[in-house]
């Protein structure tokens, strides 16, 4: 149960916007803190965010991500990125 509590704030960290699903946009701005040099361009982005797309919507909604996050070693960095991201901005003073 902890590991999909961790997922979820994960997501809802990516999901700037809070519509439930997670754009490029919102994707390619993590993956360029992750990672600026490889995530440079624009391809690169679009490739990785495809392997996540998996009906092809142009969004990823929560069940995509858990599922690439399980079967992709770029997700799981970008899942405990945003995690550690979110654990520090939930204890930073509003």
């Amino acid at each position: 149960m902890e590991e999909e509590e961790a997922l979820r704030k994960a997501f809802n960290k990516l999901d700037k916007d809070g519509d439930g699903t997670i754009s490029r946009d919102e994707m390619a701005a993590l993956f360029r803190i992750l990672d600026p040099k490889l995530y440079s361009d624009d391809a690169t982005v679009d490739e990785v965010f495809e392997l996540a797309d998996a009906d092809k919507n142009g969004r990823i909604d929560y069940n995509e991500f858990a599922a690439w996050v399980c079967q992709d070693d770029t997700a799981l960095r970008a899942a405990a990125a945003a995690e550690d991201s979110a654990s520090s901005s939930d204890s930073e003073p509003d």
